[in-house]
């Protein structure tokens, strides 16, 4: 009130409530000096250094963002967020990320950028950025994996899986591929797929390992080990015995047949040689009668008939010849029918004797 007062008698017009605040204030800076007065002008000049480093990376980063280089543009962005984390830095990765179709990060990355606390978006970017959290919700399904057993852990597309808390995953749409592991129980995998804005639950159930059934027994060091018992091996049957094929059966036509033709054999050489003594037997007349004054001429000897003589014996000897290898040929294969000689196997010797040659045969 006496600030007030004194300000309306020197300036000699009346001072409204907020004009008097204000001359109040520059009056007592000006009497306390600059001391109390330039707290709150740093605090409104207070500025944040940034490194010549971070400084560079953000613009290039801005840079390749413009021009549609979503790769090289996040590279940058989590180049700055290693150099200088903060709201701004999670921001750009999180619009790289939507761009890239990592709309699962994007969503976690435009989230952390919301809650951070170090250069805090302003409103026009937490608004941006809660529309394009919104958007792409659209492009991710929420997946529930029930696995068998329960306590299995999940690995999907090679890294672990990282569930809400009401147990779910959030996915890209399009393929998948998911690993369940759990102690006593073989891996299994699956591999699905999955369309944006649409959960889904999959059942993966393990198959459970097979149970040891013998147990290791304890060793005693004081007593000596037992040799575990050697599970029995059956013996191999032993193949049964080679059965010796049944001879074959002969037929006796062929024993016949080679009597036959070794009977012929003797009969024609019997008439071959009865044939030769007749001729032999006439040429003789002929030279001790007619020859014996004059040589025999042909015509002579064809009229006594020793030319027809000498050809029925060579005829005849060689019918007996043919004869005689024909049962040659029969007797060998009527033994060879059979390998152990029987009742009705075939034989046939040949000896000499002092008298000739003899020969005898069985069938």
């Amino acid at each position: 009130m006496h600030a007030q007062a004194w300000l309306a008698a020197r300036h000699g017009r009346p001072l409204r409530t907020a004009h008097a605040l204000r001359s109040a204030c520059a009056l007592l800076c000006s009497l306390a000096g600059p001391l109390i007065c330039s707290a709150p002008r740093a605090h409104a000049q207070q500025v944040v250094v940034e490194s010549p480093e971070y400084r560079r990376t953000i613009d290039d980063a801005v840079t390749e963002f413009r021009d549609g280089h979503w790769e090289e543009a996040r590279a940058l962005f989590g180049r700055a967020h290693e150099l200088e984390p903060s709201a701004r830095t999670l921001r750009g990765l999180g619009m790289t990320a939507f761009e890239l179709r990592m709309y699962v990060q994007s969503m976690r990355e435009l989230d952390g950028a919301l809650r951070e606390t170090r250069k805090p978006l302003d409103a026009g970017m937490r608004a941006a950025a809660e529309a394009l959290i919104a958007k792409a919700r659209g492009f991710v399904a929420r997946v529930e994996i029930v696995p068998s057993p329960k306590e299995a852990k999940l690995i999907i597309d090679g890294r672990h899986a990282q569930l809400d808390p009401d147990g779910r995953v959030a996915l890209d749409a399009g393929l998948h591929v998911v690993s369940a592991n759990a102690d006593g129980y073989k891996p299994a995998s699956l591999r699905f797929a999955v369309e944006g804005g649409r959960d889904q639950v999959l059942q993966l159930p393990l198959e459970p390992l097979l149970p040891i059934a013998n147990q290791v027994p304890a060793i005693d060091p004081n007593r000596p080990a037992r040799p575990a018992p050697q599970p029995e091996v059956a013996q191999p049957t032993p193949p049964p015995p080679v059965q010796p094929a049944p001879p074959a059966k002969r037929s006796p036509l062929i024993g016949t047949l080679a009597w036959v033709t070794l009977g012929g054999a003797v009969v024609f050489g019997g008439v071959s040689t009865a044939a030769w003594l007749i001729g032999d037997s006439k040429y003789s007349e002929l030279e001790d009668g007619v020859c014996k004054q004059k040589d025999c001429e042909d015509e002579v000897i064809d009229d006594a008939g020793i030319a027809t003589t000498d050809t029925l014996h060579q005829v005849f000897l060689g019918v007996a010849i043919a004869s005689g290898v024909a049962s040659g040929v029969l007797f060998a294969v009527a033994l060879s029918d059979s390998g152990e000689q029987g009742p009705n196997s075939a034989a046939l010797s040949v000896g000499v004797a002092p008298n000739g040659l003899h020969m005898r045969g069985a069938f």
